[in-house]
């Protein structure tokens, strides 16, 4: 088994993960636990690259940026984001390319994360 068959395998089961992490993340939200779901979009963030999945760690990164923002902003954005994993997960476990860049949802939780990052900054600024 040469290691590009061995990093599809792992990426296969990381794909075929992939739905239980969001059942989890979509609970932890449920439940008002909104640090686990930021450490949950924090995780993706890393993990995605490594297992070939760079739309993976874009999602994880908005998400966990947003989640670090407050409860309200990850109520709003957070189903958005799993929404996203899931789409990631189904085209590609089909070995289909996704492209984030010209996803409605993906863009709005990009402008999201972007609009409360300088909102936040401008008070830490002033404060």
């Amino acid at each position: 088994m040469s290691l590009d068959d061995v990093l599809a395998e792992l990426r296969k089961t990381y794909l075929e993960a992939l739905p239980t992490r969001v059942a989890l993340i979509d609970k932890l939200l449920s439940e008002g636990r909104y640090s686990e779901v930021e450490t949950e979009f924090h995780k993706l963030k890393g993990t995605g690259k490594t297992y070939g999945l760079p739309e993976v760690t874009s999602i994880g990164e908005v998400a966990e940026r947003i989640c670090e923002s407050g409860s309200a902003s990850a109520i709003e954005s957070v189903p958005k984001a799993l929404n996203l994993l899931k789409k990631v997960a189904a085209t590609r476990s089909k070995g289909e390319p996704i492209d984030l860049l010209n996803d409605l949802d993906f863009l709005y939780l990009t402008e999201m994360a972007r609009e409360l990052h300088e909102t936040t900054s401008g008070r830490n600024k002033r404060g």
